[in-house]
């Protein structure tokens, strides 16, 4: 046999028509793919957004109690309301102290006093993580 002959035989199935693919198929296989791509896609884009919200939710409650532990070892002279930026180690992180007296009548004295601290922790993607907590301060 020649091999010219040789080929076109193996080209051709038993009913004697070509194989191969049709258009049709082409395009279905073309629009699963497609379909397939941009689900991987989306689910690529959430897993880096759940990310930056987990590793956010990580670091704001250890930076609050730094934070707050920077306040309690301030003279009480000067313990209040401050705000400020993280140094770049953790750039675009800010941070807020508020401190209040307590909302409770029974804790008034003129010894002591009852105060409320709010820490609250922000990022530029407007996420923010916040806690109170109380202390009594004895005069």
């Amino acid at each position: 046999m020649e091999k010219s002959q040789l080929s076109r035989s193996t080209l051709r199935d038993n009913t004697g028509l070509q194989s191969g693919f049709t258009l049709f198929e082409v395009l279905i296989a073309v629009a699963v793919l497609a379909i397939s791509l941009t689900a991987i896609y989306r689910l690529h884009n959430q897993s880096i957004f759940l990310t930056q919200v987990n590793r956010f939710f990580t670091q704001a409650p250890l930076l609050a109690k730094d934070r707050l532990a920077e306040l309690e070892n301030r003279p009480l002279k000067r313990w209040g309301d401050d705000s400020g930026d993280f140094e770049d180690e953790f750039e675009g992180y800010h941070w807020q102290i508020e401190v209040e007296p307590a909302p409770f009548e029974m804790f008034k004295s003129n010894d002591y006093r009852l105060v409320q601290i709010t820490v609250t922790i922000n990022d530029d993607d407007k996420q923010a993580y916040s806690f109170k907590t109380y202390r009594f301060l004895v005069k």
